[in-house]
């Protein structure tokens, strides 16, 4: 048996990684992330022993690369994961050579996500009542872009108004619900069409008949809706599921629940979209938050009687008390 190189090391632990991943049911589109970023680093130092890697040869790969840190970060992030399982599945390595490389710093972005108003104002643009149903499904069951294009009639419960997502992000499935006007929608859109395996959105033009829209069709007409809407940004299915999220946080949609429909498996994940807000998300919370506290003129509620009981305690003056409670207070 010939002795193994270097390059046969590498070649070795980048296969079994991948099977891995696959045996652990990662997307395809996970699986081909890992795949290319490991190739990129491996190419990079494949005559250098896996046991010579140093958090200095991670930093001048990482930062060596013509791309954003964003980017940059992603791929610190990939490889963090690669080398952890080599440390503590192979037992290669007694360190990860990634935890003493310096993360690039980049500024989180928040994409822009519609108001209800936006919405109203992009579903007057439509034309055919396939671009409504669209627009509103994209926005009422804030599916990711592919798990709404991927739909087929038998996915569809219009009755009970629910959606079976079949093979979603990381090849789950599960179930998302939507509200009765777009049930009526889906019902206008849906008459006639009996054959459970056809596609939701379906092709009209020649050569393509009974086939699925294609992605671009989708960014099309989003793209023209939010544009004919007076948007200042670009309405695609991600930025609606954007604006799915302001929806449910703003009325108080508990994060669990949340989750749930938006498909992720970590409710951190949620958590961190719920953490973006704006002045207006704040205020609409907020009046929500005054309305549920049931706060009166007369002196009544449960805020009111929590802050009596901080008079009795000593820990609030009567003087602020009133100030909070009076009639022209900020509760009043």
């Amino acid at each position: 048996m010939p002795p193994r190189t270097v390059q046969t090391e590498w070649l070795d632990l980048f296969q079994e990684y991948l099977g891995r991943l696959r045996s652990l049911e990662y997307s395809q589109f996970t699986v081909n992330t890992y795949r290319l970023c490991l190739q990129r680093f491996i190419k990079a130092h494949q005559d250098i022993p896996l046991s010579a890697l140093t958090p200095e040869h991670i930093e001048r790969y990482v930062y060596g690369r013509s791309v954003g840190a964003r980017t940059k970060w992603h791929e610190l992030k990939y490889l963090q994961a690669f080398f952890s399982w080599v440390v503590k599945h192979k037992r290669l390595l007694k360190k990860n050579p990634v935890e003493g490389a310096e993360a690039p710093r980049w500024k989180s972005r928040i994409r822009p996500a519609p108001t209800l108003e936006d919405f109203l104002a992009m579903r007057r643009q439509c034309k055919t009542l396939e671009e409504a149903v669209l627009l509103e499904v994209y926005y009422w069951t804030a599916l990711r872009y592919r798990e709404a294009l991927y739909l087929r009639l038998r996915h569809v419960d219009v009755e009970n108004r629910e959606i079976r997502v079949v093979k979603g992000k990381g090849d789950k499935d599960r179930i998302v619900v939507f509200p009765p006007r777009l049930q009526a929608l889906l019902r206008e859109f849906l008459a006639g069409r009996r054959s459970p395996d056809e596609w939701l959105f379906i092709s009209p033009r020649f050569g393509r008949a009974g086939k699925r829209r294609s992605p671009d069709w989708v960014r099309e007409v989003l793209a023209r809706l939010g544009r004919d809407a007076g948007l200042p940004y670009k309405v695609t299915p991600h930025v609606l599921r954007h604006g799915w999220v302001r929806m449910a946080k703003v009325n108080g949609m508990p994060l669990e629940i949340a989750a749930k429909q938006l498909g992720h498996s970590k409710i951190e994940v949620t958590s961190r979209l719920y953490g973006q807000v704006d002045a207006s998300d704040l205020k609409a919370a907020y009046d929500r938050f005054l309305a549920s506290a049931d706060v009166k003129r007369n002196g009544s509620g449960p805020l009111h009687d929590k802050l009596r009981a901080l008079v009795e305690k000593g820990e609030l003056t009567m003087d602020e008390f009133q100030k909070i409670t009076r009639r022209d207070g900020w509760l009043g």
